[in-house]
């Protein structure tokens, strides 16, 4: 029997236009954790948008599962989306590149909560996020916080 050393799980690199005109790119996790890479492969299949619930006004990172006509999957609150991983850039102001040509100087850290963000999003309106690539990432099981809703409780089972 061995123990588990190390988790995985998907993350989509997206793009989006925010309700300040403005570009934003997103990399969002992948609702699970996988023991092999294999596994996670499988996570390409999920759409991200934005969302805000009618009861209670706040905004949320919806997963929709393209296999299955959009249909509903996951939902994340912005400290979700935090400890999972997830994060937001923002294309800086006076960037006017064709977005095929885009690099990882031209964005800066977003530092605003989905609630900044979304302040003004309506429940019957939708930000869909382009997927524009993806990345999985690796975790070793003992650095993980045992806290982690989306760990499953099986985590440290034996082979």
């Amino acid at each position: 029997m061995t123990i588990k050393e190390f988790m995985y799980r998907h993350y989509v690199i997206g793009m989006f236009k925010g309700l300040d005109g403005r570009l934003y790119e997103i990399l969002a996790p992948a609702p699970d954790y996988h023991f092999d890479k294999k596994s996670v492969q499988n996570d390409n299949v999920y759409e991200y948008r934005f969302n805000v619930l009618e009861t209670s006004h706040k905004p949320y990172l919806d997963v929709y599962d393209k296999r299955c006509n959009g249909h509903f999957t996951f939902r994340m609150s912005n400290d979700d989306f935090i400890k999972a991983g997830g994060r937001i850039r923002v294309l800086k102001n006076g960037i006017n590149k064709n977005k095929m040509n885009w690099n990882d100087d031209d964005f800066e850290i977003c530092n605003k909560s989905f609630n900044e963000l979304f302040s003004k999003l309506k429940p019957s309106q939708t930000i869909f996020i382009e997927e524009v690539g993806d990345v999985i990432k690796t975790f070793g099981i003992l650095d993980m916080k045992l806290d982690d809703i989306s760990l499953k409780a099986n985590c440290l089972n034996f082979e």
